[in-house]
């Protein structure tokens, strides 16, 4: 099916400037899905749009956060976007380039939304995009910031968070990425000990296995993308993928049963339902498995609560729930934040 999301995504509808860059939050969200619906032939390369986002390029500032969902490395995924786009457009991924080093250096946290575990994502689908624009010293600076981090929260005795973006999953996610796509290396015991701790840490209900925030906690506050059972299922499915080791298996199957199973908390993409619902169709464009994309799709039959009033960005606002309903008609496009995994697929025969 085709989609014309042109109303949609007006230009006078993207998130105004942010006083954090990033797509979760920002204008970048919206120039991200409006560029992957572009690269997979789903909409047109307009000319206004392209202007905006060359104009909001031009005008971005140095951040202290490099990563991708919630740093400068959303703007430097967006420019080489554009510039794969529109070849006209290419030189703005340099200067986008030198902003996201530049927060890298000023970076002190480890995580997967702010900080160096979302700077390897952001590395990484851009060399998916445009092999050798990423120098692998600089993502190496990333990634070995995240073995640190890693290593010292699973240190025996350490209260550490558990989920996708705060917690040992995202940073585990990062290594894998950044061995798959540059060839990096980090000890194997580092895998071992995250796996272990995220099956032990696991609260077993009739419902299947959620996690709580971090391992000082048996409460379940959040049960979303950003915490909980639905990141840690996806982090570990990417994982099982990127690695092919078969440890990851039985910890994305118990998290993705529970983040199927359950559907409360907030209308949002970070998290909430629409995270879930993404998350699900995510394991059926991953696995193949049909049950997968219909629990996603029943999501959606389920009472709609608003995002909150005035709300536009992908992680909390109307474009999450925009881009939720474009996925569930078009499975090619895909989800933000995931390295490799967030480069569009081409069908076959180049269509």
């Amino acid at each position: 099916m085709t989609v014309h999301p042109e109303n949609a995504l007006a230009v006078n509808r993207w998130t105004r400037a942010h006083s954090r860059p990033g797509l979760a939050c920002s204008w970048a969200g919206w120039a991200w899905v409006w560029l992957q619906l572009v690269s997979a032939g789903l909409a047109r390369p307009e000319s206004k749009r392209l202007k905006a986002i060359e104009r909001r390029l031009r005008a971005a500032r140095p951040s202290n956060l490099p990563g991708v969902l919630g740093g400068s490395g959303g703007e430097a995924v967006v420019a080489t976007l554009a510039g794969s786009v529109e070849p006209s457009l290419a030189h703005l991924v340099t200067p986008a380039m030198e902003r996201l080093e530049t927060a890298l250096h000023a970076c002190r946290v480890s995580e997967f939304t702010y900080g160096c575990a979302g700077a390897v994502m952001a590395f990484a689908e851009i060399e998916s995009l445009r092999p050798n624009t990423v120098r692998r010293s600089l993502a190496d600076v990333a990634f070995r910031h995240v073995e640190r981090a890693l290593a010292v929260a699973l240190e025996p005795g350490t209260v550490v968070c558990l989920g996708l973006a705060h917690g040992v999953a995202g940073h585990l996610l990062a290594l894998e990425t950044g061995r798959a796509v540059f060839g990096l290396r980090f000890h194997p015991s580092i895998r071992e000990r995250s796996l272990s701790l995220l099956a032990s840490s696991r609260l077993t209900s009739a419902h299947g296995s959620f996690w709580s925030n971090d391992t000082g906690t048996e409460s379940i506050h959040i049960h979303g993308w950003c915490s909980g059972s639905p990141g840690i299922g996806l982090a570990c499915l990417l994982g099982e993928r990127l690695s092919g080791d078969r440890a990851y298996a039985s910890i994305w199957r118990e998290a993705l049963e529970a983040t199927a199973g359950s559907w409360f908390g907030p209308f949002d993409f970070c998290c909430g339902v629409l995270g879930r619902a993404q998350i699900l169709l995510e394991t059926f464009r991953l696995t193949g498995r049909p049950i997968w994309r219909r629990r996603s799709v029943a999501a959606l039959k389920r009472p709609r609560v608003p995002p909150p009033h005035g709300k536009r960005d992908l992680f909390y606002g109307n474009l999450g729930r925009l881009y939720l309903e474009l996925r569930s008609r078009e499975l090619r496009l895909p989800l933000p934040g995931l390295g490799p995994f967030s480069v569009v697929q081409r069908e076959r025969g180049g269509k």
